[in-house]
């Protein structure tokens, strides 16, 4: 089970996950943990450590609309 939790207020985003994975049926503790960066956006991510790794390392989130 993933707990992910975010907290946005003035501008400001705090995110924040359990760093328990599993590859398997073994339980890994993923030193980088469950919340990933890609540009300006930050995911939260549940499943194998195949998927933060996915999102971490190779997603390219599309270009922001401009306002």
């Amino acid at each position: 089970m993933t707990c992910i939790v975010a907290i946005a207020e003035r501008g400001k985003v705090w995110m924040g996950g359990d760093s328990l994975g599993q590859r398997n049926g073994t339980k890994l503790f993923l030193a980088e943990g469950k919340i990933a960066q890609s540009g300006e956006f930050l995911i939260g991510a549940c499943g194998t450590v195949r998927h933060v790794n996915l999102i971490r390392h190779v997603f390219q989130p599309p270009a922001l609309a401009a306002d």
